[in-house]
């Protein structure tokens, strides 16, 4: 039988903020963002004279505003190119929102273990939409990497799986179970982990149930990387985004629950 899922209990990264500390580089950005926020009370904004800035001073930001010509290119100054490790990447951990006047070519910055996103000065409306985007999503991504480290404790089979269909955790004891390193297994569709068949029954039936806030279990026939077939229980749910977690056990094929 189907069982509903139970709110997870709240204890910080699994509880969405009441308000966003914005960090925002330089006092001519500051006001346009401070227009885009309107009179909306879910945020706090701080300002920053640069990206150098902001690093030393520790912000605990939420995310960080930024203008392109902070960033690189000929306009990027000596102060804020001590904030860019020797291969472009900004060393800041928060996400991070650039913005560009419209003349500027620069599209996204190089980054690592960044969400990043890029707005013309005139659409600055969309900002707090994005922003809260943005920091839902490291949330999230926090919450994935945290649970994942935890059932690699008692040896679990299990992948976290983004809304666009790419594996984007899997426990050491999956890629193994199903012939994969895990560098490999990361950023592959989960379709190449079963079947034409198998895929068509989770497409149909799990995952539309799992949409509906459900989880789903079931036996059914996985896949190993060389082609090999073997019978598996595999316990289906899902995450607030959208993603969708896979756990998978050995087993015969058996009815749906």
């Amino acid at each position: 039988m189907l069982s509903p899922l139970t709110d997870a209990a709240d204890d910080g990264i699994r509880v969405r903020p009441t308000e966003l500390q914005l960090c925002v580089v330089g006092d001519d950005l500051r006001e346009a963002v401070a227009t885009a926020c309107g009179e909306r009370d879910d945020y706090a904004l701080e300002t920053v004279p640069s990206l150098s800035a902001a690093q030393e001073a520790g912000s605990d930001a939420d995310c960080l505003v930024v203008p392109a010509a902070a960033l690189g290119g000929d306009e990027r100054t000596t102060e804020d190119a001590d904030c860019h490790g020797g291969d472009g990447t900004v060393a800041f951990d928060e996400p991070m929102i650039v913005v560009t006047d419209g003349s500027d070519t620069v599209t996204a910055p190089r980054h690592e273990r960044r969400l990043t996103d890029v707005l013309e000065r005139d659409t600055l409306e969309r900002l707090p939409a994005r922003a809260w985007d943005l920091v839902e999503r490291r949330r999230l991504a926090a919450l994935s990497r945290r649970s994942l480290a935890s059932v690699e404790l008692v040896g679990e089979s299990i992948a976290i799986v983004t809304p666009d269909g790419e594996i984007q955790f899997a426990s050491r004891s999956l890629a193994v179970r199903f012939g994969y390193d895990l560098e490999t297994l990361s950023g592959t569709d989960w379709r190449a982990l079963f079947p034409d068949a198998t895929v068509d029954r989770l497409e149909s039936t799990a995952i539309p149930t799992v949409a509906d806030d459900w989880r789903w279990t079931g036996g059914c026939t996985a896949m190993r990387r060389d082609g090999e077939t073997f019978p598996v229980q595999l316990r289906l749910g899902g995450l607030a985004d959208g993603s969708l977690v896979f756990v998978v056990e050995s087993g015969d094929d058996g009815p749906e629950r």
